[in-house]
């Protein structure tokens, strides 16, 4: 099982309604796993200050916040998935070809 695994497992659905509610600029069949990764790093590095932390380590953090805390995880995944969307534009922006006119 792998850390998307994770992730999809226990969070899956709310990421996708988040998505769904807000209508977020994502193509979740071509970006979810990018996506996916980008919430592990963001969760991992403010949960376990940087220490790459055990997948098993890392599942039971996640289902205790999704049980004890989902209101709150919902806001955290808002602002996480727009930061990704925001993090995607900027970094399609600076590989733009400008030797082709615009208009």
């Amino acid at each position: 099982m792998s850390v998307a695994d994770v992730i999809d497992d226990v969070i899956g659905d709310l990421i996708e309604d988040i998505v769904v509610e807000y209508e977020y600029d994502i193509d979740l069949d071509e970006e979810y796993l990018d996506l996916l990764m980008y919430i592990y790093n963001k969760l991992a590095k403010a949960w376990f200050r940087d220490r790459k932390p055990d997948l098993y380590e890392f599942e039971a953090k996640l289902r205790d916040v999704r049980r004890r805390h989902k209101n709150k995880l919902k806001i955290v995944l808002s602002y996480l998935i727009s930061r990704f969307i925001k993090e995607r534009k900027l970094a399609r922006a600076r590989d733009r070809d400008y030797s082709h006119p615009l208009f």
